[in-house]
């Protein structure tokens, strides 16, 4: 095993790609407080603690733009850790340079790490006390690093055949008029029961809602029962009740949002290579000077190769706001390297704006999937098996 000498990189990606896909005994980081700041150390503590990577871990400044300083650090280094290997995957150009000559007076090798294929590449020598090694990372392995917690969210590792097949009879209900279907949600969600296994519905309630409502929510109402998704049990003067066919219908009704999430979320756990998917995820990251300040919660994530993914749901006309809350929430909880998808029904009924959006989407490295609702599953498969590849 060798001691890595890692040159600290403003994307904390590369700060830890190298040092958890090789066997080593200490990392050393070496950087400007410029860059290398107390909470980045913070964050790279409370990564390897998570995942439990049992290295030694130190950290060692050095002066931006001074020659010297950074030379007699690395010098220092060398010196006191003969089987130490540079990693030159990220970091400031100054540092890096004096990697350079110091790699050359001293015979140290240089590695790098190709961050998609995690292959070590050698630089300079031929490192010999270096072995591969892969630690699996999870979704709060990854927000950890970039100075997040996740305090709550969803899987659906516990969903029953039966379960996914119920999910996919309501997004067919949701994808006769996914505005309707948003509407009817809004109109029912207020009779469901505390166990969501009924509907007691206020006739004269319901249809005061209906009539409120800017859509025709009958028709989609009446696809739940002829799908057998709810069936009514009782019935008098003022009210009707219905029992719903399991706990998937109650909740996509309870919150109209939940079908197309749990519908990407269960086509994502079609995908190989896709690991931990989550729904729902609440995240509560640094901004500023208070930490923990700021709340978020990303509709769908999973891990794609150690990178994160993060993903976007909105059943609905999305508007150019959807892909900047995206872009934002995506760069300061998943860093650059996070894979960014939006996926929606209608992205908009008018072409020019259609497709002003999508350059827009372009230019932000967002992935877009939209007439969601009109794919067959398995087309919906594959266009997320390429945006995540």
């Amino acid at each position: 095993m060798c001691t890595l000498i890692e040159i600290f990189d403003a994307k904390q990606y590369e700060n830890i790609i190298t040092p958890i896909n090789l066997d080593i005994k200490k990392v050393i980081y070496v950087g400007t407080k410029e860059v290398m700041t107390d909470g980045k150390i913070r964050d790279i503590h409370r990564f390897f603690d998570r995942i439990n990577h049992k290295v030694s871990l130190e950290f060692y400044y050095v002066e931006r733009d001074n020659e010297q300083s950074i030379e007699n650090r690395l010098t220092q280094i060398v010196k006191n850790n003969p089987d130490a290997v540079f990693d030159a995957t990220g970091g400031e150009d100054v540092i890096l340079t004096s990697v350079g000559v110091i790699s050359e007076r001293f015979s140290v090798p240089v590695i790098r790490t190709d961050v998609k294929t995690k292959k070590h590449i050698p630089v300079h020598g031929k490192p010999v006390n270096i072995a591969p090694k892969s630690i699996p990372l999870g979704i709060f392995d990854l927000i950890t690093l970039q100075g997040g917690q996740v305090i709550s969210s969803d899987n659906i590792d516990s969903f029953t055949d039966e379960d996914v097949a119920t999910l996919k009879s309501v997004f067919e209900v949701n994808s006769h008029n996914p505005e309707a279907f948003i509407a009817m949600c809004g109109a029912v969600s207020e009779f469901l029961s505390a166990d969501g296994k009924t509907l007691l519905i206020s006739k004269e309630l319901f249809e005061k809602n209906a009539t409120r409502s800017r859509r025709d929510i009958y028709p989609v109402f009446n696809l739940l029962t002829e799908k057998n998704l709810i069936t009514k049990i009782d019935e008098d003067e003022k009210t009707v009740t219905y029992k719903t066919k399991s706990h998937i219908v109650s909740m996509c009704l309870k919150k109209s949002g939940n079908a197309l999430e749990y519908y990407t979320a269960i086509a994502m756990a079609e995908i190989n290579g896709l690991t931990d998917i989550k729904v729902g995820v609440q995240i509560e990251w640094e901004s500023g000077k208070k930490y923990f300040e700021t709340q978020n919660e990303i509709d769908v994530m999973a891990v794609s190769s150690s990178l994160p993914v993060f993903v976007s749901c909105k059943n609905g006309e999305v508007r150019k706001e959807a892909l900047y809350e995206l872009d934002s929430v995506s760069r300061a909880l998943g860093g650059t390297y996070a894979k960014k998808i939006l996926v929606c029904t209608y992205l908009s009924k008018n072409a020019s704006s259609r497709e002003r959006i999508l350059e827009r989407a372009r230019d932000m490295g967002i992935e877009v999937i939209f007439n969601t609702h009109t794919k067959p599953f398995e087309r919906f498969i594959y266009y997320l098996n390429r945006t995540t590849s």
